[in-house]
């Protein structure tokens, strides 16, 4: 199906995971980084979103509207904090979140347009 429709697009990005690897070594810091991802993808699927694709130590998403990106991006920060203290998490592990509302377009697999790139560029800082 190709077209152009409103949808909110998320990027969920790992703070400074580079230090994860360097403190932690290769094997620990990935089963964290994928523990982490887990958890935001399924605060997504829960406020009826779709995981597009992950990308290292992003996720990036795609939700109906406004109102559901905003409660996924807050329901990963609540999920993360939970295991941080469970001690599930390392207490440093966080998101960087983008959400950005407008037109998306959408051929086959893929989404794309300026909505997609300006969440990438609010997650990235």
């Amino acid at each position: 199906m190709d077209g152009s429709l409103p949808r909110c697009v998320l990027f969920a990005d790992i703070c400074d995971s580079s230090s994860l690897y360097r403190e932690l070594g290769d094997s620990r810091a990935r089963d964290f980084v994928g523990k982490a991802l887990s958890l935001a993808g399924q605060s997504v699927v829960e406020n009826k979103g779709s995981i597009i694709d992950t990308i290292g130590d992003e996720v990036f998403c795609v939700l109906p509207n406004a109102d559901d990106g905003l409660r996924a991006a807050i329901r990963i920060h609540e999920k993360v904090a939970a295991a941080r203290c469970k001690n599930d998490l390392p207490i440093g592990l966080g998101f960087r979140i983008g959400i950005v509302f407008g037109p998306v377009h959408l051929k086959e697999e893929q989404v794309f347009g300026d909505t997609v790139y300006w969440g990438f560029r609010i997650s990235c800082g």
